[in-house]
């Protein structure tokens, strides 16, 4: 055998046992140890949910920056909904993050949440088995309660036809703990010369959040008439879902021109 050829051999033996005797590079274990979910109260929307979530480097070796993706579905079966991918950064052993998220839902119910650690699986871990955390919780939404309050009717001029001209105020109130979402009805009616009420006119009004109050003033003319009384009928159509329905209405005082 020449000598650069035993040369060569004893040099790739010695390169093979290198590489035999250098240990494995060790490997991050990226988790999701603590997730929370909890209702925040508020005026503004039906149901909102704080989340918390923190993400952990269990493995031996550091991590480049990676994502934490949280999402959530209604119920046992419905679809994801993403919320946010969190930029992690780079994390050592023991290294890592946390965040608080402020996620609003339209409505009550069993809701789970999931935080999933390194999605596209671009972080090479002691296990991938491990990098998705959940938690389910149940919430109840607050409730609207739609009230008419200060209604009060005046007559403003008589003219000399015998026309009575009669300005009506009143306030709807949203007495309850949660948004009365969507549109809902105000139905006008009048009683002339102790009849029966009619409805005179309707008003839309939409989104009214909880703890407010929204102010109306109506005009009209009337003729032949020796008294006339008026009724406020708010969610007339009984659209919103409220904790009472027995107060939505409120009558003025009997006016006699």
């Amino acid at each position: 055998m020449s000598r650069p050829l035993v040369a060569l051999l004893a040099a790739a033996a010695l390169a093979t046992a290198a590489a035999a005797s250098t240990p494995p590079r060790p490997k991050p274990d990226l988790r999701c140890p603590e997730l929370t979910a909890e209702k925040v109260e508020t005026i503004e929307v039906p149901l909102r949910v704080r989340v918390f979530l923190k993400v952990r480097n269990f493995g031996p070796g550091n991590s480049e920056a990676f994502v934490s993706r949280l999402s959530y579905r209604k119920g046992s079966s419905g679809t994801w909904n993403a919320v946010r991918d969190f930029q992690c950064p780079f994390s050592p052993p023991n290294g890592g993050a946390q965040w608080h998220e402020i996620v609003d839902l339209g409505e009550g119910g069993t809701y789970t949440f999931k935080v999933e650690v390194d999605p596209s699986h671009a972080i090479t871990e002691v296990s991938e088995g491990n990098n998705i955390k959940t938690v389910t919780k149940t919430f109840s939404a607050g409730t609207p309660d739609l009230t008419v309050t200060n209604v009060d009717a005046q007559i403003t001029r008589t003219a000399a036809n015998g026309a009575v001209y009669a300005k009506v105020t009143w306030d709807v109130n949203n007495t309850g703990d949660g948004k009365a979402a969507g549109s809902f009805v105000t139905v006008i009616k009048v009683s002339k010369n102790g009849g029966s009420f009619v409805e005179l006119a309707r008003s839309t009004r939409s989104n009214l959040l909880a703890r407010a109050a929204t102010h109306f003033t109506d005009n009209h003319s009337f003729t032949g008439v020796s008294k006339l009384k008026f009724r406020i009928e708010t969610d007339a159509t009984h659209v919103i879902h409220e904790r009472s329905e027995s107060n939505n209405s409120a009558d003025s005082g009997v006016l006699q021109p």
